[in-house]
């Protein structure tokens, strides 16, 4: 046996594997599709700028690589990143 395991208590390791057995079916539990609402991107350059540019030709790709339409992904300039409202 491996020495990391030789010095633990078989009811310690019982807990263990239980535990993790309990949590598999969790995983399936999750919701639908994400991401369930538009991904946006925030740029805070003014409109138009490099960054800007950047933002709203590497939406789609992100919005595809997510799985979801392109039209759900955004790119928004907010000039010094303003909260949205």
């Amino acid at each position: 046996m491996n020495d990391s395991i030789r010095g633990t208590s078989p009811a310690r390791l019982a807990a263990a594997i239980a535990a993790t057995l309990l949590a598999c079916p969790l995983a399936h539990a999750q919701s639908g599709a994400y991401p369930t609402k538009p991904v946006r991107f925030l740029v805070a350059n003014a409109a138009g700028g490099g960054l800007d540019v950047v933002a709203r030709l590497t939406s789609p790709t992100v919005g595809n690589a997510l799985g979801s339409s392109s039209s759900s992904t955004i790119a928004r300039a907010r000039p010094a990143a303003s909260p949205p409202s």
